[in-house]
């Protein structure tokens, strides 16, 4: 499946339209920069989590973790990190004010509502949002996902993430029951693989 987005088509702009455009971009843009400056603090403020970030990233780069371009590349995750909770706040406070223009298409036949659909995908972007877009066609998601540390910044994103028909449950034997649940009701379930939950897993190639 792919998700695409767009502005779509727009006709003559009258006077009110177009500052009504200028002053949502204008904002838009401002909150991405209020974004940014947030996430360049977290950078300084958490160092085990930057320590974290450079280590998995210098796995990508094939770069050691105290690297000039590692370091340039957790700085620009944090910042991204931060765009992503604005996002997720903006859809909580104010998603009825935001209907962008999104088209699905699937490699086959797109799955029938009440069938139990399995999405595995790396943890690449912001899958939250994408979810709470695809809820606004009538889908709901079971999502398993590790809890953050620590525990009131996990309450914070499960508020922010917990809405528009995603529900997320811990990677636990709990949440392995809820999964079965869900497929049995028909409900599709997100399996994140990237997360290696308590330090064990398996090193598996994903996209080729």
């Amino acid at each position: 499946m792919a998700l695409t987005s767009g502005s779509g088509s727009v006709g003559r702009m009258t006077n009110g339209g177009r500052l009504h455009a200028v002053a949502r971009a204008t904002l838009v843009r401002c909150g991405q920069l209020l974004a940014d400056l947030a996430g360049s603090v977290a950078f300084w403020l958490f160092p085990r989590y930057r320590h974290a970030a450079a280590c998995n990233l210098a796995q990508v780069l094939g770069e050691t973790p105290h690297s000039l371009a590692v370091r340039r590349a957790v700085q620009r995750a944090f910042r991204a990190s931060a765009r992503n909770f604005l996002a997720l706040v903006t859809l909580r406070l104010a998603g009825r004010f935001w209907a962008p223009c999104v088209k699905l298409e699937w490699s086959g036949e797109a799955p029938p509502r009440e069938k139990p659909v399995v999405f595995v995908s790396a943890h690449l972007g912001p899958f939250d949002v994408v979810a709470a877009l695809l809820s606004e066609r009538g889908y709901t998601f079971l999502v398993l996902a590790e809890p953050m540390r620590p525990q009131w910044l996990d309450r914070c994103v499960r508020w922010l993430r917990g809405h528009r028909g995603m529900t997320l449950v811990p990677t636990s034997p709990a949440g392995l029951r809820a999964v079965v649940r869900a497929l049995r009701s028909g409900t599709p379930v997100v399996f994140l693989i990237d997360q290696a939950a308590q330090h064990a897993g398996r090193s598996l190639r994903f996209f080729g």
